[in-house]
């Protein structure tokens, strides 16, 4: 099972200024941000990362859409130019995106999206 790992956790709380305490268990979902989804996307495909630094953002994006769904502000533009973005290297973020996938997941709002082009 992936998760984010310390070294990409820290650099990008210091990159983006996250509010992170160091205790977060589930640190994209505790983190996560809808007003700030187009910020991390942006900084995504700007910046030359590291592939760990990379995945851990990706999955940090991904609660940051949840949460979005959820506050009812997700933005279909946003969205459409991060897919782009993973899809250009779909099989890289497989381990990322599978959690949020699994079928009969109804506790995630973004599955069906992410389901139509991830199966």
């Amino acid at each position: 099972m992936w998760f984010p790992q310390k070294d990409a956790k820290d650099f990008l709380n210091r990159s983006l200024t996250l509010p992170a305490s160091g205790f977060e268990q589930d640190w994209e979902i505790e983190l996560a941000d809808a007003t700030r989804v187009s910020e991390f996307v942006i900084f995504l495909k700007k910046s030359r990362l590291k592939h760990i630094y990379e995945e851990a953002l990706v999955s940090l994006i991904l609660a940051s859409f949840e949460d979005a769904i959820w506050r009812e502000s997700f933005d279909d533009e946003v969205w459409n130019d991060f897919l782009l973005y993973i899809l250009s290297d779909r099989n890289r973020f497989n381990d990322v995106i599978f959690p949020w996938l699994a079928d009969g997941n109804t506790d995630f709002a973004i599955s069906d999206r992410l389901r139509q082009y991830f199966s």
